[in-house]
């Protein structure tokens, strides 16, 4: 056959654009207090407990109870998504790339959702009438990293049953229910990577069951464990020494308020960009904790 029979060789090219693995939906969104807002600022107001009086003669006066109240400031912040797309270049592609852009938009715009609700876990919240007052987060619900305090292990650790166990105990200690039906297992999560769902499979502490249970949490087979709703996240942050903070809630105790939601994309021609087509998402919400006792912290290696 002829040397030149290279110059006949076809060359295929897909007509269709693949999405590189990321992140798509938002995985925090239904999983904290939602509402929808209106303005710059969301205010959540609560009531705190208050205390029976026990009657100690007749005709008494009637002593009066002085409801607590509190309240809670979410500054809520723009955000913003947009790419452009060429008339010339939509003409000499064999895919158009208008739908994956426009998922692409819509993934990072998810991502920002739970970005927002993560940086919130911690972050100083704002109280007070005037929402002035800074609440900063408490060191009491914090598991430190070193803590063995329901196992038998000793160091800096990532993820280990007794961690678990002692931010279910610190959560059940401040009376963190469902009050419909007084139980401490629903509504509440936990935050993790896959580093910290491997430190499980490798802590000393699992017997056999756990063993088996938390193979399968692994695996996606269950959401559950020990009471916890786990919800995998890769975007969890380190603190300034490198520990990992994974957060701990109850769904009550952390609020998303939207007062934009991103529902899809706008498409517009820019007059001002060679008559372009635009791909753009808007969105407006706040995120803020809204209640200590509901929000506990594992620091993990």
């Amino acid at each position: 056959m002829s040397f030149e029979i290279t110059t006949a060789f076809n060359q295929q090219y897909r007509n269709t654009l693949v999405m590189l693995a990321q992140q798509r939906l938002s995985r925090f969104r239904d999983k904290v207090f939602y509402e929808p807002v209106t303005g710059q600022t969301a205010w959540f107001d609560q009531v705190g407990a208050s205390t029976a009086q026990k009657i100690t003669s007749r005709h008494a006066d009637t002593p009066i109870a002085n409801t607590p109240h509190r309240r809670r400031r979410i500054d809520l912040a723009p955000y913003n998504w947009a790419d452009l797309i060429d008339t010339a270049d939509r003409a000499r592609t064999l895919a158009d790339p208008m739908g994956t852009y426009t998922r692409t938009g819509n993934a990072s715009m998810n991502r920002a959702i739970d970005d927002a609700v993560i940086q919130s876990f911690f972050a100083t919240a704002y109280t007070g009438s005037d929402g002035t007052t800074q609440v900063t987060f408490p060191s009491a619900n914090q598991v430190a990293v070193n803590s063995w305090a329901y196992g038998s292990g000793s160091g800096n650790a990532g993820l280990t049953i007794s961690k678990l166990i002692e931010a279910r105990v610190g959560l059940m200690s401040g009376e963190v229910t469902d009050d419909y039906d007084d139980q401490e297992t629903d509504n509440v999560f936990i935050a993790v990577n896959s580093r910290q769902l491997g430190n499980l499979l490798s802590t000393t502490e699992v017997t056999s069951k756990d063993y088996n249970e938390v193979a399968a949490l692994v695996q996606g087979k269950v959401k559950t464990f020990m009471g916890f709703t786990f919800v995998r996240t890769e975007r969890l942050q380190t603190d300034a020494n490198g520990y990992y903070r994974v957060p701990v809630w109850h769904k009550d105790g952390m609020y998303l308020g939207i007062a934009e939601d991103m529902t899809q994309a706008n498409l517009d021609i820019r007059a001002d960009k060679n008559r372009a087509i635009q791909a753009y998402y808007e969105m407006v919400i706040g995120t803020a904790r809204v209640e200590e006792a509901r929000v506990w912290e594992i620091k993990c290696v």
